[in-house]
């Protein structure tokens, strides 16, 4: 496939948000099919959207328009994981416009931690629920797979969560590794 044909698929996928979350979900289903059952794979699926949703939502709500975006080199490093050891989950990320909208750190905190944060309270529910007694194997996949996606998300490199977090509130950021350090390593 030549490179304008990829170019035009992609900007094809990307014309409405439903189209570009079916393929990173696809994409993301093809990395994890060889490493992951059927419970990891539903797990990552409901962390990873719910995930890029919160960041979405969080940034609409303070008035900035916003969408999911297939990445184009995101998307072939995920691809590519197929064939590594580890996952690498980056088809997309949730583009935001605040154009008009006055946004200070404190909005930009919210926005960024959203996502993380909503990987921790879905970990934690799924924790509480297995020392209740409710186990399901899937309770036990969840719970392991959203605290190390917030554990992931929150490392503060480059375009990941935890450099925004950290930027805009160490103890923030702190906070949150901690939880979910602590959430990963009980499970």
């Amino acid at each position: 496939m030549s490179l304008p044909v990829l170019v035009e698929l992609f900007r094809e996928l990307n014309r409405t948000e439903a189209r570009a979350l079916a393929a990173a979900m696809l994409g993301v289903s093809l990395a994890l099919s060889p490493k992951f059952g059927v419970y990891g794979i539903v797990s990552v699926l409901i962390g990873f959207i719910v995930h890029e949703m919160a960041h979405r939502q969080t940034a609409r709500g303070l008035g900035c328009a916003s969408r999911f975006m297939l990445d184009p080199f995101g998307y072939a490093l995920t691809l590519v994981s197929t064939l590594l050891p580890i996952a690498f989950l980056a088809p997309g990320y949730v583009g935001i416009s605040c154009w008009g909208v006055l946004i200070g750190p404190r909005e930009s905190l919210r926005i960024s931690a959203s996502g993380p944060a909503t990987n921790i309270v879905m970990a934690l529910l799924a924790f509480l629920l297995l020392k209740a007694g409710f186990f399901h194997p899937f309770l036990y996949v969840f719970a392991v797979i959203n605290s190390w996606l917030a554990l992931f998300n929150l490392i503060p490199l480059g375009p990941l969560d935890g450099a925004k977090i950290l930027r805009a509130s160490p103890p923030t950021w702190f906070a949150m590794v901690a939880v979910s350090a602590v959430l990963y390593l009980a499970l």
